[in-house]
């Protein structure tokens, strides 16, 4: 991110962009994931 296109997003505030900044280098490098919890078992085995 250049100061130019922070100063516009963020109306100035350079603490902001600073922290967005390192906000974005965060998710870069985590994974999301969706998981649904039931009653239902949804393997497949015997013992169920």
């Amino acid at each position: 991110m250049d100061t130019k296109s922070e100063t516009g997003r963020f109306g100035g505030d350079k603490e902001l962009a600073k922290r967005f900044k390192g906000l974005v280098a965060f998710t870069k490098k985590t994974r999301t994931m969706l998981v649904h919890v039931t009653n239902k078992c949804n393997l497949r085995c015997d013992g169920c």
